[in-house]
C-alpha cells in the first residue's frame, strides 16, 4: 500500500500550483506526465481519511484552491461591526485594494462581504449593486491572495442575486463589467458569456440564457 507523508504530499502539491499559477496556467510537465496525471494520486494520499469524489473537482484550479486554502484560515464574513452598522473601515480597505489593482469602483457599488486571512487582515471583499432592474457585483483581491481561491469563494457568494430580488423586478438581468482575465475564465464556467467587448480586456458578461 503506497504510503506518504502528509506534509511531504502538501509541499508536493504546493510546488505543482505554484508552478501551475506563476506559469500563467501552462500545464506543468514532467517528462511524459502532466501534472494532471498526478493529481488523483496526491489527492487521494493527502486527503486519504476524507472521501473526495474526484468527478466533482472540475478543473486544476479546484485541485490548487482545495490544496492551497488547506492551511490558508481566510475568513468571508458582512461588513459589518459590533453594533450591526456598516464597517467603513472595512470598505476603505476593500477599495483601497481595488485601487491598487486598477480596479474601478463607483460609488454606488455596497460593500456585500470581506474576506480576512487568519491575523483579520482584509485581504478582499465584494460589492453588489442594483440599477434600474439589472444587478451587477465586483470581486476584489489583493495581489498577495490571488490564486488561492479566495475570488472564487467570494463570487459564489454575490454571483446570484436573493430570490426576493425577483419578485421585486421581474425583468432583473444579472450583467458585469469584466476587466480582469482570471474573472472572465470564472465567470465563463459558470456559465456566463460575453455579451460586449470593450477595448482589449473589457468585457460585459451575463449568464447564458436556457
Amino acid at each position: 500500500m503506497l504510503s506518504l507523508n502528509l506534509v511531504s504530499a502538501h509541499s508536493i502539491w504546493n510546488f505543482f500550483c505554484f508552478s501551475f499559477h506563476s506559469n500563467v496556467h501552462k500545464p506543468v510537465q514532467f517528462g511524459l506526465f502532466s501534472v494532471s496525471f498526478f493529481m488523483p494520486v496526491i489527492l487521494s494520499v493527502y486527503y486519504s481519511p476524507v472521501n473526495i469524489n474526484i468527478s466533482m473537482l472540475k478543473d486544476f484550479d479546484t485541485y490548487c484552491s482545495l490544496f492551497l486554502n488547506e492551511n490558508l484560515n481566510v475568513s468571508i464574513e458582512e461588513p459589518f461591526d459590533e453594533d450591526g452598522e456598516i464597517d467603513y473601515d472595512a470598505d476603505d480597505a476593500v477599495r483601497k485594494i481595488a485601487r491598487d489593482r486598477n480596479i474601478g469602483l463607483t460609488s454606488d457599488r455596497n460593500l456585500s462581504l470581506v474576506a480576512r486571512d487568519e491575523d483579520g487582515e482584509i485581504i478582499g471583499g465584494a460589492y453588489t449593486s442594483l440599477e434600474d432592474s439589472k444587478y451587477t457585483f465586483d470581486v476584489i483581491v489583493s495581489r498577495e491572495a490571488e490564486g488561492k481561491g479566495i475570488g472564487s469563494r467570494l463570487l459564489d457568494r454575490v454571483i446570484n442575486p436573493d430570490y426576493e430580488l425577483y419578485d421585486m423586478y421581474p425583468d432583473l438581468k444579472v450583467e458585469v463589467d469584466v476587466v480582469n482575465p482570471s474573472m472572465k475564465k470564472m465567470l465563463e464556467k459558470r456559465g456566463f458569456q460575453v455579451i460586449q467587448r470593450i477595448g482589449q480586456e473589457r468585457w460585459i458578461m451575463s449568464p447564458e440564457k436556457i
